[in-house]
């Protein structure tokens, strides 16, 4: 076999390689950019990256994760004008409703029972799949 056929059978072998898409957006480029080996491939991974960049995760098939605990969230009721009103008048806090002090000042502001800070402790050591999905469920509760 001549030079140029050997390079053609190596090039013919590298896109029936490919998937679809990516040998679809390859074919697609003008020929003259993709005469030697190096600028096919150079051209070819170049698309792969782009694709991948943009593309981020799948959400499709969804997701395996043995791991993953099922989470329940207690739900927080706002308070409406008239409990906030007898509330200040009895002079408890809004947070935790004892008496004695402010929610800013509130002894139990930031501490274990807190739930917005349960909450996001559970979101850090999510992935952003199941990040998204958390958010998803609370408010679908009406957080």
């Amino acid at each position: 076999m001549s030079r140029i056929t050997d390079v053609l059978v190596v090039k013919d072998r590298f896109l029936n390689g490919l998937n679809g898409a990516l040998k679809q957006k390859v074919l697609n480029i003008n020929p003259t950019n993709l005469d030697t080996f190096d600028k096919l491939y150079a051209t070819t991974q170049r698309l792969d990256e782009d694709w991948r960049a943009h593309s981020g995760p799948s959400n499709s098939g969804g997701s395996f994760n043995p791991g993953r605990k099922k989470m329940f969230f207690k739900r927080v009721r706002q308070l409406n004008d008239q409990e906030k009103a007898t509330m200040m008048k009895e002079g408890k806090c809004f947070g935790c409703r004892k008496v004695g002090h402010l929610a800013k000042d509130c002894p139990d502001k930031g501490q274990k029972g807190s739930s917005v800070n349960q909450i996001r402790t559970i979101l850090n050591g999510l992935d952003n799949v199941e990040k998204k999905e958390t958010l998803e469920a609370l408010e679908n509760q009406g957080f």
